[in-house]
């Protein structure tokens, strides 16, 4: 790249509206952060989120800091009313609007989304204009968390130009000032760079995911687990090899791999940030793998602070080495001295250019294979169907690779009004099949009546246990990063089923290449 020509990224203000709020009957005088704060914080009062003890005291704690309030304060200590009030307020003006009014809004909101878009949503690299992913900065929120991360309810501080610092090889003369550096990077495929004030973590603007620049480095990242795929049982017998060798880092390593091939484990020393606890394969611990006969049981705390969980049934030698590491271990990790460099060059000596994490991306692919196998004779044929069945595959692949999530909000709420649903369309398809038996020649209208309601009694049924079923795994991580596009696209083709219906339009967008190689 020798050129990069953008105008930074856009850093959205707030737009300070006035609010009180009372402390132990005494009003507050609002800041523009403190009234962002107490808005976002009572938005949440209709979520789960304020059952959370952890969250409510993280948020409070901030809160009071921002109020120089020293001492310990608790949600009653404050009267929320002004608040409330402008949220219910809002809220009914929206319900409110009529059609025109909701169509008005949306064409200006669009209007000056492009606008804002066309001066930073672009950059220019020799010479050629590339669509930018991520051009707006994140505004100030308060952090949630997939699992237990303890940071959960904690604010995220606003993001402002002296915390950004810009990649370009040249400054326009239109360049806005006030940015903390200016750098030119030109083997680096971000456009600007800042730490997320929370938890220290860098955060990157990359050029968009349909971009040619972006899809190459999509596309190799397929290939090589391709490549692992089909050199597989060459790495395989690399690890025999080594689980018997004399130079225990040698065994450490094979032993690592061997169970990062397994249990599809992440390899465990990857920079999480905000997470200094998270275990993977190679930060085991002792307390984390029992041994019992042939099975080993591992469990730890994963990332997003997700709970793992593997019963493994492992050869006699990997227990052996297994059984040896934890018990010189002690207060150390089990692989002790060995990390992802060490793992993915023990991979290379078999097959270059690999990495560990590539072992995760083979694994989605086999396991979405499996899954689309063992699902074969499960589903009816049509696309409602076929849909639904994907979502069962999909959701295979997440649980490979222990994609959990949080349920989502009014989880139980959903799930019962689903059922009821089910159970009306059942009561409505049974009553007409009484029907049917009651009535002597009865014509083709009732038939046609029946398997209509018979339709709707198992697209009802269908949608009940998928909800019921994937609702607490992550279907968008394995499909967005670890689903080779061309297996869904295949699936897709195989099933008659519209790609649109299982790729958003974002990841239709960002996998256009695999669309399109399919179509040829």
């Amino acid at each position: 790249m020798k050129q990069l020509i953008h105008h930074g990224v856009y850093v959205p203000e707030y737009q300070f509206i006035g609010l009180t709020l009372k402390y132990k009957g005494k009003l507050l005088k609002l800041s523009p952060e403190t009234e962002q704060m107490a808005v976002a914080f009572a938005k949440k009062f209709s979520t789960s989120y304020v059952r959370d003890p952890v969250f409510i005291s993280n948020f409070l704690e901030d809160f009071a800091k921002k109020l120089e309030i020293s001492e310990r304060v608790k949600i009653e200590d404050f009267d929320w009313t002004d608040i409330l009030d402008y949220i219910e307020e809002e809220k009914r003006k929206k319900e409110s609007m009529s059609k025109e009014e909701r169509k008005r809004l949306a064409e200006e909101r669009k209007r000056y989304r492009e606008s804002l878009k066309e001066k930073y949503g672009y950059a220019i690299v020799d010479g050629t204009r590339i669509v930018l992913q991520n051009w707006v900065v994140e505004p100030p929120g308060i952090f949630t968390s997939k699992g237990k991360n303890p940071l959960r309810g904690r604010w995220k501080n606003a993001v402002t130009r002296k915390d950004i610092t810009l990649n370009l090889s040249e400054k326009p003369d239109d360049l806005e000032e006030g940015w903390k550096e200016i750098v030119w990077k030109n083997n680096c495929m971000w456009i600007a760079c800042w730490r997320n004030p929370l938890n220290g973590k860098m955060k990157y603007v990359w050029f968009s995911p349909n971009s040619k620049i972006r899809q190459g480095r999509e596309i190799k990242k397929w290939e090589k687990a391709q490549e692992l795929r089909e050199r597989i049982k060459d790495v395989e017998r690399h690890v025999r090899e080594n689980l018997t060798a004399e130079d225990e880092s040698r065994r450490k390593v094979a032993t690592a791999v061997y169970l990062i091939k397994e249990s599809g484990i992440r390899v465990g020393d990857e920079r999480i940030a905000g997470e200094m606890g998270t275990i993977g394969c190679t930060t085991l611990k002792p307390e984390n793998v029992k041994i019992d006969g042939q099975k080993v049981i591992l469990d730890f705390v994963g990332k997003d602070y997700v709970q793992w969980h593997r019963e493994l049934i492992l050869p006699s030698i990997v227990l052996k080495n297994l059984k040896m590491f934890k018990e010189r271990a002690q207060n150390e990790s089990i692989f002790n001295g060995i990390n992802s460099q060490k793992v993915s060059r023990f991979l290379q000596e078999v097959t270059p250019g690999v990495s560990a994490k590539t072992f995760r991306t083979m694994i989605a692919g086999e396991t979405l294979k499996k899954a689309i196998k063992d699902t074969k004779d499960l589903f009816g044929k049509g696309e409602f169907q076929g849909i639904i069945r994907f979502k069962y595959i999909n959701c295979a692949v997440a649980k490979r690779l222990n994609h959990k999530r949080k349920l989502p909000d009014k989880f139980e709420e959903k799930l019962k009004k689903k059922q009821e649903k089910m159970e009306k369309r059942r009561t409505e398809y049974e009553e007409l099949k009484k029907k049917f038996m009651d009535v002597k020649g009865a014509g083709g209208k009732l038939l046609k009546k029946i398997k209509k309601a018979e339709m709707l009694y198992q697209k009802a049924k269908l949608e009940f246990e998928v909800y019921r079923d994937t609702s607490e795994w992550n279907l968008n991580t394995s499909l967005n990063s670890y689903i080779d596009p061309r297996l869904v696209v295949e699936y897709a083709r195989r099933n008659n089923i519209d790609i649109n219906r299982l790729y958003s339009k974002s990841l239709r967008e960002k996998f256009s290449w695999a669309i399109e190689e399919n179509k040829d």
